[in-house]
C-alpha cells in the first residue's frame, strides 16, 4: 500500500497512539468495579485521561476484537469494538485480559534451572548464550510447539526450524486442526468458512458455537440478529446436538442428547434421511457413500447415540425445506474428534446446499504470501502432535511458544515422560505455566497487548479475516523481550538467515499479499477476503466405512462428556483471578471439583448429590481422578460430564489445586482410514471415592 518498511514498523508500533477520545475523568463506578476485589497485585485506582486502543485478543481462541480503555495510559478494561467483524461484544476470556497483565503467574525475567534442580533468575545476555549453545549442540534434533495458529510469529518459528535442518514445527491440536484435515482429506484447497450469519437453519453436532466454537462473539451476533426486536418471527432455526446441556443448547430451538464421540454416526443418520428425501451430492464417492449410509436408519442411529428416532427424521425434514442450511459438525471441547465429523458435515452441506451458497460452507482462497523458508500455517495444521509426542522418538531439544503441551496434550502422564527424555526445553511464554516449570530455560515474552502481531484465517468465521494486534502499552510491564528479537538474534547467532529483521517484516509481507490497507488495519479494522474458490471435492468412502462407534466393555462402562468453555480461560493463561466468581458451587466447592451425572445413570451406580466419586479410564487404571457428583437432568445416560480447566500445577492460587485435569485420563486413539489420533472417547468406569 505504498509504505517501505519504516514508515510500516512506526505505523504498527504507534497504531494506538491516535485512536483517543476527549478526557475524562477515571470515575465511572463500572470501571471502579473491576478493581474492588482485596488483591494485593491490583493496581490502585488513578485519575486521568481516557483512550481506546483497538486490538485482538491472542488468548481467546475465538480472536475477536476489542477495544481496550487506558487511562493515563494504563489499561484498565476492554470494551466491544463495534468497528470490527469479529467484535462488538466480549467473551469472558476477553474481558479479563487487562487484568491479566498484572497477574503474579507472569514470568518476570529469564529463568534458568540450576544445579539444584530450581528454576532461578538469570541475565537476558546468560539465558541467550545458553540458549545459542544448547541448540549448536541440538543442530537438527529440533522440534518447535506453537500455541497460536493465526499468527505471523508461528511461520516465523517455522522458518528458523526448517533452517536447523528440521521439518517438525508443531500447533497444539484445535477444532482447526481437524477441519483443515479432512477439508484436505476432500480435496479442498481453500479455508472453510461457515456463514452462519445467513443461514436460515443451523444445526450444530457436537460444536459448542455460542459458547466456545471459532468466532464466538460473530456467531452470538448472528444469533442475536435471528429475530428483530423480540420479534416471534423468528429468521432462523438453530438445533444443537451434544452429550450435554451448554449455554448452546440453552439458546437452541432444540437440544438432541448426542452421547460423546458419536457425532458422525448422527451425521450419518440425518444422511440417510436426506437421501431418502431425494438429496445428492456432486461428489466423487458419493454412490459408495450412499450404500453406507442406507444401512444406518434412524432406529440403529438412536442406539448408538441416544438421539431419538423420530427427532432424527424431524431435523433431517427440516433441513431438506430449509433455504439456507448450515450443518457443523465438531467436537463437544473443541479438540481430538478426528476428521471423520468434519468430512460427513462438509458432506450434509453438499447434499443440501452445494459449496459457496449463502448461508452455507464456503472456500475463500489461501491467497496470503509468507516469509522465505517458513511453512504456510494450513500446512502446519495438518500435523499430528499427539502422534509425534506417543511416537517415544524425541528430539535433544524443544521450543514452546505460547504452548502449555503438558496441561493441554490428553494422557499428561505419557505427555510428561516423553519431555523428560528431551534434553534441553526452552519455553517462551507470558506465564509460568506447567510445560514452563518442566523446561530448562524459560523466556518471558510480552503479553498479547504488549506486542505487534496478526491473526490471520482465525477458525470459523464466514471469510477470510486479517486483523493486526496493536500493544497497548509502550513497554511491557515485566522484563519481557518479543519472541521475534529473541528468535531473529539467535538465528544469527547460529549463521541460520530468517530474511526478516522483525515479525513487522513478516506481517508486511502478508499484508501486501493480501492488498491490505496497514491504516485501516492499525485503527482496529479488519481486512476481509469474500472471494470464494471452487473445488472438486471427493469422498473418500474408505475413511467413512471405517467408523465404528464405541462399544462399552460392560454395562457398568461411562464415557466422558468434557466440555470447554472460555471464562475457565486456556491452557497458557489458568483461570484467570477475574473469571473465579463464574464457576458455581455446583462445579467447584472449595478444591474439590464436581462431575455431572443424570439421576437415571446415579441411581444406577449408587450416587447421589455430593457423593465422592473416583473416576478410572477403563483401559489404564493408573488414570483416575476423584470429584463429587453433581445431578443435572441435561446430560445423556451413561456420559459423565466434566468441565476442562480444573487441576493446574502452575500459575497463581486462583489455578492451582482446584480439582483435577481431565486430560489427564483421557484415551488415545486411531481413527481408521486416518491413523489420525483422536480422544473423544473415553471409556471410564465410576466408584464411590
Amino acid at each position: 500500500m505504498g509504505l517501505n518498511r519504516r514508515t510500516f514498523i512506526k505505523f504498527l508500533a504507534g497504531a494506538g497512539a491516535g485512536i483517543t477520545v476527549t478526557p475524562v475523568p477515571w470515575s465511572l463506578l463500572d470501571d471502579v468495579s473491576i478493581w474492588t476485589q482485596n488483591w494485593p497485585w491490583i493496581p490502585s485506582n488513578i485519575p486521568g485521561a481516557n483512550n481506546f486502543v483497538p486490538t485482538v485478543s491472542k488468548y481467546c481462541p475465538s480472536n475477536l476484537s476489542y477495544m481496550v480503555r487506558l487511562v493515563d495510559d494504563r489499561p484498565v478494561r476492554t470494551l466491544p469494538n463495534q468497528e470490527h467483524p469479529l467484535g462488538g461484544g466480549l467473551t469472558s476470556l476477553a474481558a479479563a485480559e487487562v487484568q491479566m497483565l498484572y497477574s503474579p503467574s507472569r514470568v518476570q525475567s529469564p529463568l534458568k534451572r540450576g544445579p539444584d534442580g530450581k528454576l532461578v533468575r538469570v541475565t537476558w545476555e546468560e539465558a541467550f548464550d545458553t540458549l545459542t549453545k544448547e541448540l549448536q549442540k541440538a543442530k537438527s534434533s529440533l522440534v518447535a510447539i506453537s500455541g497460536d495458529e493465526t499468527s505471523s510469529i508461528t511461520e516465523l518459528l517455522s522458518a528458523f526450524v526448517n533452517a536447523t535442518g528440521s521439518q517438525d514445527t508443531f500447533l497444539m491440536p484445535s477444532e482447526n486442526a481437524n477441519v483443515t484435515k479432512a477439508w484436505s482429506l476432500m480435496g479442498g484447497k481453500g479455508i472453510p468458512c461457515y456463514d452462519i450469519e445467513n443461514s436460515d437453519y443451523v444445526l450444530a453436532i457436537g460444536a459448542n458455537i455460542l459458547e466456545s466454537w471459532g468466532t464466538v462473539v460473530s456467531n452470538r451476533r448472528a444469533f442475536a440478529k435471528r429475530s428483530e426486536n423480540g420479534s416471534s418471527d423468528v429468521k432462523a432455526k438453530y438445533v444443537f446436538a451434544g452429550a450435554m446441556q451448554n449455554n448452546t443448547a440453552a439458546g437452541a430451538d432444540v437440544w438432541l442428547p448426542l452421547k460423546p464421540g458419536t457425532e458422525a454416526i448422527l451425521a450419518l443418520g440425518i444422511a440417510n434421511q436426506l437421501i431418502a428425501l431425494g438429496k445428492n451430492a456432486d461428489l466423487q464417492g458419493f454412490d459408495e457413500f450412499k450404500a453406507l449410509a442406507k444401512e444406518y436408519s434412524p432406529e440403529k442411529v438412536q442406539a448408538l447415540t441416544e438421539t431419538p428416532a423420530e427427532k432424527i427424521k424431524e431435523i433431517a425434514l427440516e433441513l431438506s425445506k430449509a433455504k439456507k442450511p448450515l450443518i457443523i459438525c465438531g467436537s463437544g471441547f473443541s479438540q481430538g474428534g478426528g476428521t471423520a465429523p468434519s468430512v460427513l458435515g462438509f458432506t450434509l452441506n453438499l447434499m443440501l446446499s452445494g459449496l459457496n451458497a449463502d448461508g452455507g460452507i464456503k472456500s475463500v482462497a489461501n491467497k496470503a504470501d509468507i516469509m522465505s523458508g517458513a511453512t504456510k500455517l494450513q500446512d502446519l495444521l495438518q500435523k499430528d502432535l499427539v502422534a509425534y509426542m506417543n511416537s517415544g522418538k524425541m528430539p535433544k531439544a524443544m521450543l514452546f511458544y505460547e504452548a502449555n503441551p503438558a496441561f493441554a496434550l490428553p494422557n499428561t502422564a505419557k505427555v510428561k515422560e516423553a519431555l523428560s527424555k528431551v534434553e534441553f526445553k526452552v519455553s517462551f511464554s507470558t506465564f509460568l505455566n506447567e510445560t514452563a516449570e518442566l523446561c530448562d530455560l524459560v523466556f518471558p515474552i510480552p503479553m498479547g497487548l504488549e506486542r505487534i502481531d496478526d491473526s490471520y484465517a482465525p477458525f470459523g468465521a464466514n471469510s477470510l479475516f486479517y486483523s493486526l494486534t496493536t500493544p497497548v502499552l509502550k513497554t511491557p510491564l515485566v522484563d519481557a523481550r518479543p519472541f521475534d528479537e529473541i528468535l531473529i538474534k539467535a538465528a544469527g547467532s547460529l549463521g541460520y538467515s530468517l530474511n526478516v529483521k522483525s515479525l513487522a517484516d513478516a506481517i508486511k509481507i502478508k499484508i501486501d499479499s493480501l492488498g491490505a490497507d496497514p491504516k485501516k488495519l492499525a485503527q482496529g479494522k479488519a481486512f476481509i477476503d469474500n472471494q470464494t474458490t471452487n473445488e472438486a471435492l471427493e469422498l473418500n468412502a474408505d475413511l467413512i466405512k471405517s467408523i465404528t462407534p464405541q462399544k462399552a466393555k460392560d454395562p457398568q462402562e461411562l464415557v466422558l462428556a468434557p466440555q470447554f468453555t472460555l471464562n475457565m480461560g486456556v491452557s497458557v493463561t489458568g483461570i484467570p483471578p477475574f473469571n473465579t466468581k463464574t464457576i458455581p458451587a455446583n462445579q467447584l466447592k472449595g478444591k474439590e471439583m464436581f462431575v455431572f451425572l443424570n439421576k437415571t445413570t446415579a441411581d444406577r451406580l449408587g450416587f447421589i448429590e455430593g457423593s465422592p466419586i473416583k473416576i478410572t479410564n477403563t483401559n489404564n487404571p493408573e488414570q483416575n481422578l476423584r470429584a463429587r457428583v453433581h445431578l443435572f437432568e441435561g446430560i445423556v445416560n451413561n456420559a459423565i460430564g466434566i468441565k476442562l480447566g480444573f487441576g493446574h500445577s502452575a500459575f497463581d492460587e486462583f489455578s492451582q489445586n482446584k480439582g483435577y485435569n481431565p486430560m489427564e485420563i483421557m484415551s488415545i486413539n486411531t481413527e481408521p482410514g486416518t491413523n489420525i489420533t483422536t480422544w473423544t472417547q473415553t471409556g471410564v468406569k465410576a466408584e464411590r471415592g
